[in-house]
Protein backbone atom coordinates (compact mmCIF):
# COMPACT_ATOMS: atom_id res chain seq x y z
CA UNK A 1 0.00 0.00 0.00
CA UNK A 2 1.40 3.40 -0.98
CA UNK A 3 1.91 5.86 1.85
CA UNK A 4 2.19 9.56 1.02
CA UNK A 5 4.85 11.83 2.49
CA UNK A 6 2.08 13.62 4.40
CA UNK A 7 0.97 10.36 6.03
CA UNK A 8 4.57 9.49 6.88
CA UNK A 9 4.96 12.88 8.55
CA UNK A 10 1.80 12.32 10.59
CA UNK A 11 2.93 8.85 11.63
CA UNK A 12 6.26 10.25 12.79
CA UNK A 13 4.51 12.96 14.79
CA UNK A 14 2.18 10.40 16.36
CA UNK A 15 5.11 8.23 17.46
CA UNK A 16 6.90 11.21 18.99
CA UNK A 17 3.73 12.45 20.69
CA UNK A 18 3.13 9.01 22.20
CA UNK A 19 6.61 9.28 23.69
CA UNK A 20 5.68 12.55 25.37
CA UNK A 21 6.93 15.04 22.78
CA UNK A 22 4.62 18.02 23.26
CA UNK A 23 5.94 19.89 20.23
CA UNK A 24 5.18 16.89 18.03
CA UNK A 25 1.61 16.79 19.34
CA UNK A 26 1.20 20.51 18.65
CA UNK A 27 2.35 19.92 15.05
CA UNK A 28 -0.02 16.97 14.80
CA UNK A 29 -2.94 19.17 15.84
CA UNK A 30 -1.88 21.82 13.35
CA UNK A 31 -1.81 19.32 10.49
CA UNK A 32 -5.18 17.73 11.28
CA UNK A 33 -7.22 20.62 12.74
CA UNK A 34 -8.79 21.44 9.37
CA UNK A 35 -10.01 17.87 8.94
CA UNK A 36 -11.49 17.73 12.44
CA UNK A 37 -13.17 21.11 12.13
CA UNK A 38 -14.50 20.32 8.63
CA UNK A 39 -16.06 17.02 9.70
CA UNK A 40 -17.62 18.68 12.74
CA UNK A 41 -18.92 21.58 10.65
CA UNK A 42 -20.38 19.24 8.03
CA UNK A 43 -22.29 17.38 10.74
CA UNK A 44 -23.46 20.30 12.90
CA UNK A 45 -23.76 23.09 10.30
CA UNK A 46 -22.63 25.42 13.06
CA UNK A 47 -19.28 27.21 13.33
CA UNK A 48 -19.37 27.63 17.10
CA UNK A 49 -20.37 24.01 17.58
CA UNK A 50 -17.57 22.87 15.27
CA UNK A 51 -15.08 24.87 17.31
CA UNK A 52 -16.30 23.37 20.59
CA UNK A 53 -16.20 19.87 19.12
CA UNK A 54 -12.66 20.40 17.82
CA UNK A 55 -11.52 21.37 21.30
CA UNK A 56 -13.13 18.28 22.81
CA UNK A 57 -11.66 16.02 20.12
CA UNK A 58 -8.07 17.12 20.63
CA UNK A 59 -8.45 16.91 24.38
CA UNK A 60 -9.61 13.29 24.02
CA UNK A 61 -6.83 12.55 21.52
CA UNK A 62 -4.24 13.84 23.96
CA UNK A 63 -5.71 11.78 26.79
CA UNK A 64 -6.03 8.54 24.79
CA UNK A 65 -3.14 8.76 22.31
CA UNK A 66 -1.05 6.30 24.29
CA UNK A 67 -3.71 3.63 23.73
CA UNK A 68 -3.38 3.83 19.94
CA UNK A 69 -1.59 0.65 18.86
CA UNK A 70 -0.44 1.76 15.41
CA UNK A 71 0.45 5.23 14.18
CA UNK A 72 -0.84 4.16 10.76
CA UNK A 73 -4.35 3.99 12.28
CA UNK A 74 -4.25 7.55 13.59
CA UNK A 75 -6.35 9.24 10.90
CA UNK A 76 -9.22 6.69 10.95
CA UNK A 77 -9.14 6.84 14.76
CA UNK A 78 -9.21 10.65 14.71
CA UNK A 79 -12.13 10.74 12.26
CA UNK A 80 -14.13 8.30 14.39
CA UNK A 81 -13.51 10.33 17.55
CA UNK A 82 -14.61 13.47 15.72
CA UNK A 83 -17.83 11.94 14.43
CA UNK A 84 -18.71 10.41 17.80
CA UNK A 85 -18.00 13.69 19.59
CA UNK A 86 -20.12 15.59 17.06
CA UNK A 87 -23.03 13.17 17.48
CA UNK A 88 -22.89 13.50 21.26
CA UNK A 89 -22.70 17.27 20.98
CA UNK A 90 -25.72 17.38 18.67
CA UNK A 91 -27.77 15.33 21.11
CA UNK A 92 -26.98 17.79 23.86
CA UNK A 93 -27.22 20.99 21.85
CA UNK A 94 -29.99 21.15 19.30
CA UNK A 95 -29.85 24.30 17.21
CA UNK A 96 -31.46 25.46 14.00
CA UNK A 97 -31.14 28.52 11.83
CA UNK A 98 -32.01 29.52 8.29
CA UNK A 99 -31.66 32.39 5.88
CA UNK A 100 -33.93 33.46 3.05
CA UNK A 101 -32.46 32.74 -0.39
CA UNK A 102 -32.71 36.31 -1.70
CA UNK A 103 -31.07 37.68 1.42
CA UNK A 104 -28.39 34.99 1.19
CA UNK A 105 -27.40 35.96 -2.36
CA UNK A 106 -27.26 39.66 -1.48
CA UNK A 107 -25.09 39.10 1.57
CA UNK A 108 -22.86 36.62 -0.22
CA UNK A 109 -22.16 39.14 -3.01
CA UNK A 110 -21.38 41.87 -0.47
CA UNK A 111 -19.04 39.69 1.54
CA UNK A 112 -16.91 38.50 -1.39
CA UNK A 113 -16.96 41.73 -3.42
CA UNK A 114 -13.59 42.80 -2.01
CA UNK A 115 -11.30 39.78 -1.44
CA UNK A 116 -8.55 41.95 0.04
CA UNK A 117 -10.68 43.17 2.94
CA UNK A 118 -12.84 40.07 3.30
CA UNK A 119 -11.15 38.99 6.56
CA UNK A 120 -11.95 42.38 8.08
CA UNK A 121 -15.59 42.57 6.98
CA UNK A 122 -16.80 39.00 7.36
CA UNK A 123 -18.68 38.83 10.66
CA UNK A 124 -19.04 35.54 12.48
CA UNK A 125 -22.82 35.71 12.45
CA UNK A 126 -22.83 36.04 8.67
CA UNK A 127 -20.32 33.19 8.33
CA UNK A 128 -22.54 31.08 10.52
CA UNK A 129 -25.70 31.54 8.50
CA UNK A 130 -24.08 31.37 5.07
CA UNK A 131 -22.19 28.17 5.85
CA UNK A 132 -25.32 26.65 7.36
CA UNK A 133 -27.13 27.27 4.07
CA UNK A 134 -24.23 25.92 2.02
CA UNK A 135 -24.12 22.66 3.96
CA UNK A 136 -27.88 22.23 3.63
CA UNK A 137 -27.62 22.57 -0.15
CA UNK A 138 -24.82 20.04 -0.64
CA UNK A 139 -25.14 16.27 -1.09
CA UNK A 140 -24.36 14.54 2.23
CA UNK A 141 -21.38 12.67 0.83
CA UNK A 142 -19.89 15.85 -0.65
CA UNK A 143 -20.15 18.11 2.39
CA UNK A 144 -16.95 17.08 4.20
CA UNK A 145 -15.02 17.02 0.93
CA UNK A 146 -16.10 20.51 -0.15
CA UNK A 147 -15.38 22.12 3.22
CA UNK A 148 -11.97 20.48 3.61
CA UNK A 149 -11.08 21.09 -0.07
CA UNK A 150 -11.26 24.85 0.41
CA UNK A 151 -9.64 24.63 3.84
CA UNK A 152 -6.65 22.79 2.33
CA UNK A 153 -6.05 25.36 -0.43
CA UNK A 154 -7.85 23.17 -3.00
CA UNK A 155 -5.39 20.26 -2.67
CA UNK A 156 -7.45 17.19 -3.48
CA UNK A 157 -4.72 14.70 -2.52
CA UNK A 158 -4.40 16.09 1.01
CA UNK A 159 -8.19 15.98 1.35
CA UNK A 160 -8.17 12.34 0.20
CA UNK A 161 -5.54 11.43 2.79
CA UNK A 162 -7.27 13.21 5.67
CA UNK A 163 -10.68 11.68 4.88
CA UNK A 164 -9.39 8.21 4.03
CA UNK A 165 -10.73 8.14 0.46
CA UNK A 166 -9.12 8.20 -2.99
CA UNK A 167 -8.18 11.33 -4.90
CA UNK A 168 -10.58 10.26 -7.66
CA UNK A 169 -13.44 10.04 -5.16
CA UNK A 170 -12.65 13.55 -3.91
CA UNK A 171 -12.84 14.97 -7.43
CA UNK A 172 -16.09 13.11 -8.17
CA UNK A 173 -17.75 14.44 -5.03
CA UNK A 174 -16.54 17.95 -5.81
CA UNK A 175 -18.08 17.64 -9.25
CA UNK A 176 -21.41 16.55 -7.76
CA UNK A 177 -21.35 19.66 -5.60
CA UNK A 178 -20.56 21.82 -8.62
CA UNK A 179 -23.43 20.20 -10.50
CA UNK A 180 -25.84 21.23 -7.75
CA UNK A 181 -24.47 24.72 -7.14
CA UNK A 182 -23.30 27.19 -9.71
CA UNK A 183 -19.50 27.09 -9.98
CA UNK A 184 -19.10 30.78 -9.24
CA UNK A 185 -21.31 30.54 -6.17
CA UNK A 186 -19.38 27.53 -4.88
CA UNK A 187 -16.09 29.37 -5.38
CA UNK A 188 -17.42 32.29 -3.33
CA UNK A 189 -18.53 29.91 -0.59
CA UNK A 190 -15.00 28.51 -0.71
CA UNK A 191 -13.61 31.93 0.21
CA UNK A 192 -15.94 32.07 3.21
CA UNK A 193 -15.03 28.53 4.29
CA UNK A 194 -11.36 29.43 4.13
CA UNK A 195 -11.85 32.66 6.07
CA UNK A 196 -13.58 30.71 8.85
CA UNK A 197 -10.97 27.93 8.97
CA UNK A 198 -8.91 27.16 12.08
CA UNK A 199 -5.34 28.33 11.59
CA UNK A 200 -3.76 26.90 14.72
CA UNK A 201 -4.48 25.06 17.92
CA UNK A 202 -3.76 26.13 21.45
CA UNK A 203 -0.51 25.38 23.21
CA UNK A 204 -0.16 21.95 24.72
CA UNK A 205 -0.06 23.13 28.36
CA UNK A 206 -3.69 24.25 28.00
CA UNK A 207 -4.57 20.70 27.02
CA UNK A 208 -2.84 19.05 29.95
CA UNK A 209 -3.78 21.58 32.61
CA UNK A 210 -7.43 20.60 32.89
CA UNK A 211 -9.72 18.10 31.25
CA UNK A 212 -12.39 20.79 30.95
CA UNK A 213 -10.24 23.63 29.59
CA UNK A 214 -10.50 24.80 26.00
CA UNK A 215 -7.72 23.53 23.81
CA UNK A 216 -7.90 25.16 20.40
CA UNK A 217 -7.72 28.76 19.27
CA UNK A 218 -9.24 29.32 15.85
CA UNK A 219 -8.32 32.21 13.59
CA UNK A 220 -8.44 33.49 10.05
CA UNK A 221 -5.74 32.84 7.52
CA UNK A 222 -5.38 34.61 4.25
CA UNK A 223 -6.29 32.09 1.57
CA UNK A 224 -5.64 34.58 -1.22
CA UNK A 225 -2.09 35.29 -0.01
CA UNK A 226 -1.28 31.59 0.41
CA UNK A 227 -2.64 30.79 -3.03
CA UNK A 228 -0.77 33.67 -4.65
CA UNK A 229 2.46 32.67 -2.90
CA UNK A 230 2.13 29.12 -4.23
CA UNK A 231 1.40 30.33 -7.76
CA UNK A 232 4.25 32.83 -7.85
CA UNK A 233 6.63 30.17 -6.58
CA UNK A 234 5.70 28.04 -9.61
CA UNK A 235 4.36 30.03 -12.56
CA UNK A 236 6.46 33.11 -11.83
CA UNK A 237 9.66 31.11 -11.32
CA UNK A 238 8.98 29.10 -14.48
CA UNK A 239 8.48 32.28 -16.48
CA UNK A 240 11.65 33.80 -15.04
CA UNK A 241 13.68 30.72 -15.98
CA UNK A 242 12.20 30.79 -19.49
CA UNK A 243 13.22 34.45 -19.87
CA UNK A 244 16.75 33.69 -18.67
CA UNK A 245 17.06 30.71 -21.02
CA UNK A 246 15.78 32.79 -23.93
CA UNK A 247 18.25 35.59 -23.17
CA UNK A 248 21.20 33.19 -22.95
CA UNK A 249 20.20 31.37 -26.13
CA UNK A 250 19.77 34.66 -28.00
CA UNK A 251 23.15 35.95 -26.84
CA UNK A 252 24.94 32.72 -27.78
CA UNK A 253 23.28 32.64 -31.21
CA UNK A 254 24.08 36.29 -31.88
CA UNK A 255 27.72 35.66 -30.97
CA UNK A 256 27.93 33.09 -33.78
CA UNK A 257 26.78 35.59 -36.41
CA UNK A 258 29.50 37.23 -38.48
CA UNK A 259 27.33 39.90 -40.09
CA UNK A 260 26.04 42.77 -37.96
CA UNK A 261 22.67 42.78 -39.72
CA UNK A 262 22.08 39.10 -38.91
CA UNK A 263 23.17 39.65 -35.31
CA UNK A 264 20.69 42.50 -34.88
CA UNK A 265 17.90 40.42 -36.41
CA UNK A 266 18.63 37.58 -33.97
CA UNK A 267 18.63 40.00 -31.02
CA UNK A 268 15.33 41.55 -32.16
CA UNK A 269 13.74 38.10 -32.45
CA UNK A 270 14.98 37.25 -28.97
CA UNK A 271 13.54 40.47 -27.54
CA UNK A 272 10.12 39.80 -29.06
CA UNK A 273 10.25 36.28 -27.65
CA UNK A 274 11.03 37.64 -24.17
CA UNK A 275 8.02 39.95 -24.34
CA UNK A 276 5.80 37.04 -25.41
CA UNK A 277 7.17 34.80 -22.64
CA UNK A 278 6.48 37.49 -20.02
CA UNK A 279 2.93 37.98 -21.34
CA UNK A 280 2.21 34.23 -21.33
CA UNK A 281 3.60 33.88 -17.79
CA UNK A 282 1.43 36.76 -16.58
CA UNK A 283 -1.63 35.20 -18.23
CA UNK A 284 -0.92 31.88 -16.52
CA UNK A 285 -0.51 33.54 -13.11
CA UNK A 286 -3.77 35.45 -13.52
CA UNK A 287 -5.47 32.26 -14.67
CA UNK A 288 -4.48 30.46 -11.48
CA UNK A 289 -5.49 33.33 -9.21
CA UNK A 290 -8.74 34.43 -10.84
CA UNK A 291 -10.20 31.16 -12.19
CA UNK A 292 -10.94 27.67 -10.88
CA UNK A 293 -10.51 25.67 -14.10
CA UNK A 294 -7.90 24.58 -16.63
CA UNK A 295 -8.67 26.73 -19.70
CA UNK A 296 -6.59 29.86 -18.96
CA UNK A 297 -3.41 28.06 -17.77
CA UNK A 298 -3.54 25.68 -20.75
CA UNK A 299 -4.19 28.54 -23.18
CA UNK A 300 -1.22 30.46 -21.76
CA UNK A 301 1.01 27.43 -22.16
CA UNK A 302 -0.13 26.84 -25.76
CA UNK A 303 0.67 30.46 -26.62
CA UNK A 304 4.07 30.04 -24.98
CA UNK A 305 4.78 26.90 -27.00
CA UNK A 306 3.77 28.64 -30.23
CA UNK A 307 5.94 31.65 -29.38
CA UNK A 308 9.05 29.57 -28.74
CA UNK A 309 8.47 27.47 -31.85
CA UNK A 310 8.18 30.57 -34.03
CA UNK A 311 11.31 32.02 -32.44
CA UNK A 312 13.26 28.83 -33.11
CA UNK A 313 12.08 28.78 -36.73
CA UNK A 314 13.02 32.43 -37.33
CA UNK A 315 16.48 31.94 -35.84
CA UNK A 316 17.13 28.95 -38.08
CA UNK A 317 15.90 30.89 -41.11
CA UNK A 318 18.24 33.79 -40.34
CA UNK A 319 21.22 31.49 -39.91
CA UNK A 320 20.35 29.51 -43.03
CA UNK A 321 20.02 32.62 -45.18
CA UNK A 322 23.48 33.72 -44.08
CA UNK A 323 25.05 30.27 -44.51
CA UNK A 324 25.67 29.97 -40.77
CA UNK A 325 23.35 27.06 -40.07
CA UNK A 326 24.40 23.44 -39.67
CA UNK A 327 22.45 20.21 -39.49
CA UNK A 328 23.78 19.28 -36.05
CA UNK A 329 22.80 22.63 -34.57
CA UNK A 330 19.32 22.42 -36.06
CA UNK A 331 18.78 18.92 -34.68
CA UNK A 332 20.02 19.89 -31.22
CA UNK A 333 17.90 23.04 -31.19
CA UNK A 334 14.75 21.24 -32.29
CA UNK A 335 15.36 18.41 -29.82
CA UNK A 336 15.82 20.83 -26.95
CA UNK A 337 12.63 22.66 -27.87
CA UNK A 338 10.58 19.45 -28.09
CA UNK A 339 11.94 18.05 -24.82
CA UNK A 340 11.33 21.37 -23.08
CA UNK A 341 7.74 21.52 -24.32
CA UNK A 342 7.03 17.95 -23.29
CA UNK A 343 8.52 18.51 -19.81
CA UNK A 344 6.53 21.71 -19.39
CA UNK A 345 3.31 20.04 -20.56
CA UNK A 346 3.80 17.15 -18.12
CA UNK A 347 4.42 19.59 -15.27
CA UNK A 348 1.35 21.62 -16.20
CA UNK A 349 -0.82 18.50 -16.45
CA UNK A 350 0.32 17.25 -13.04
CA UNK A 351 -0.30 20.64 -11.43
CA UNK A 352 -3.81 20.91 -12.88
CA UNK A 353 -4.64 17.34 -11.91
CA UNK A 354 -3.34 17.77 -8.35
CA UNK A 355 -5.37 20.94 -7.84
CA UNK A 356 -8.57 19.40 -9.23
CA UNK A 357 -8.85 21.98 -12.02
CA UNK A 358 -9.77 19.45 -14.70
CA UNK A 359 -13.27 19.27 -13.22
CA UNK A 360 -13.99 22.82 -14.36
CA UNK A 361 -13.39 24.80 -17.55
CA UNK A 362 -13.06 28.22 -15.89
Amino acid sequence: MNVSSFELKLMEQVNKAQSGDKNAFAELMQNTSSAVHSIALAMTKDLDAAQDISQQVFLKVWQDLATLKSSHSFLPWLRQITRNTALNFMREHKRSSYIFEDELQTRLQELVADPYSQELTLLKSEQQRLIHTLVNNLPDESTEVVILYYREEQNSKTVATLLGITDTTVRKRLQRARDMLKEQVLAKYGQILLSAAPISTASLPSLTASSTSTTASLGIKSGWFSKASFIFSGAFLGGLLALMANAIATRCTAALCHEEQTKQAVQQTGMLSSISIAACSLLMILGYILTQGWLIPVTAYVFLAITLTIKQYKIHQLLYQNNQANIKGQILGASGLVLGMISGAVGLFYGLLNSGRFTSLL
